[in-house]
């Protein structure tokens, strides 16, 4: 797959797998409804190549309950045989149900200190308070936290995308993420340049895409740019412009056999 062609952040660890370092990492969603639904799922993965899986929990519909989520977490984490990124994604940023952030700040952290998921992914937007939080809990427990942000209205300039992953780094995450919906091909060139930017700026992986048909590019070339990861779908796709994974992986070494510099 494709390597960073600028310097290497500090990577954050996923179990065996170094985000940040050496070839971008490949996650794809699960994004299931109940239980049973989770454990077909996680069997649908098997036979595909891939690095990490983000579990949805807000598709679970025993989420935020505790220990459903826990038990889930559990049932996945012996049987996928991939780090998990447990991720609940709120409608506001494009996710598929609303909670409050008690509710948000306690599922996040009790997965955490369970020791039944890899990272954790904290919605920067839900503010200091509950980010500190996660990010307690998480850092105590020794698990890697992916600072979040996600626009499906629009993409900003380039210095406010830097900004945005930033304020990620600035707020105690190990791993800044930030996804925007473009409106044109200059809003898919303003998120590769900040990529580029924050990923020569800050000491930590940096992950980037351009939602929907027009950022199809961003997914598939980002690494060139320094983006740590790329999310593809097996099955249901959790974002719009995810490419099937097994669609993906031959673009991927593609484009890493030609960017390589000539020995």
């Amino acid at each position: 797959m494709v390597a960073p062609t600028s310097s290497t952040p500090t990577p954050a660890y996923f179990n065996n797998v170094a985000l940040g370092e050496g070839a971008t990492k490949v996650i794809v969603p699960l994004s299931s409804s109940t239980l049973d639904e989770a454990i077909d799922g996680a069997q649908a993965l098997a036979g595909h190549t891939f690095d990490i899986v983000e579990w949805r929990l807000d598709f679970f519909d025993s989420a935020p309950e505790i220990q459903p989520c826990l038990h889930l977490a559990a049932l996945l984490t012996a049987r996928v045989g991939h780090p998990i990124l447990a991720t609940f994604r709120t409608s506001r940023e494009g996710g598929n149900k609303d909670i409050d952030d008690d509710a948000y700040t306690e599922l996040l952290s009790t997965l955490a200190i369970s020791g039944s998921v890899s990272a954790v992914d904290v919605e920067i937007s839900r503010g200091h308070v509950v980010t500190e939080r996660v990010v307690r809990s998480a850092r105590d427990a020794g698990v890697p936290i992916v600072g979040s942000f996600h626009d499906f209205t629009g993409t900003p300039d380039v210095g406010a995308i830097v900004a945005q992953l930033i304020h990620a780094r600035d707020a105690g995450c190990d791993v800044a993420k930030a996804a925007y919906m473009p409106r044109s091909a200059r809003d898919v060139a303003h998120l590769l340049e900040a990529t580029a930017i924050a990923h020569e700026e800050l000491e930590i992986p940096v992950i980037t895409m351009a939602m929907g048909p027009l950022g199809v590019v961003s997914r598939a070339a980002g690494a060139v740019f320094g983006s740590a990861a790329t999310f593809a779908s097996v099955g249901q796709a959790s974002a719009p412009g995810q490419i099937p994974v097994d669609d993906l992986l031959p673009v991927l070494r593609s484009i890493d056999s030609w960017s390589k510099p000539a020995s």
